[in-house]
């Protein structure tokens, strides 16, 4: 089931665990989820860590990419300073990243999170949750097919080795 921990799913992020323990990490990830959907964060962190994943890229390079509107208009201090002004969002965030490290795969391997208004939010094939798209990034390497045949052996492998 999509929603329910998976191991195999928690054995491949265990290299995001490690980076997250950098305090400095762990608060721009947080601050990242915060200024794309602060209600529902957990979808967007799992975007993030499939993205990061079938890139090959570290959670850092993948924040200050160019994939993140908000980081790119210079607005990361403002969300970084909501999370210290705010434990209650701060606690939030950080649930939904262990709950993301933990195995969670509410978005089903997706690596792309954006608006429909956003340039891959028309793809089809996605998913719609809370006003969001996710469904394959075009912007890694294999462009959309690259990041379909990845998502389908992620899927089948979780399966395949689901708890």
């Amino acid at each position: 089931m999509p929603g329910q921990p998976n191991e195999h799913i928690r054995n491949r992020r265990a290299k995001f665990a490690e980076q997250l323990k950098d305090p400095k990490v762990r608060a721009e990830v947080a601050a990242m989820m915060v200024s794309e959907d602060e209600s529902h964060p957990l979808a967007v962190v799992e975007s993030l860590m499939n993205r990061c994943d079938y890139a090959g890229k570290t959670l850092m390079q993948m924040l200050h990419s160019g994939f993140y509107g908000p980081i790119n208009r210079g607005r990361l201090p403002h969300f970084l300073s909501v999370l210290k002004l705010n434990p209650e969002v701060r606690d939030h965030m950080n649930a939904a990243i262990d709950q993301a490290l933990a195995g969670s795969n509410t978005i089903q391997g997706f690596t792309d999170q954006g608006l429909p208004t956003d340039p891959n939010g028309r793809w089809p094939g996605g998913l719609h949750i809370h006003g969001e798209v996710f469904n394959d990034w075009g912007g890694g390497p294999g462009g959309h097919a690259g990041a379909k045949a990845w998502r389908n052996k992620f899927m089948a492998d979780a399966a395949s080795q689901s708890t």
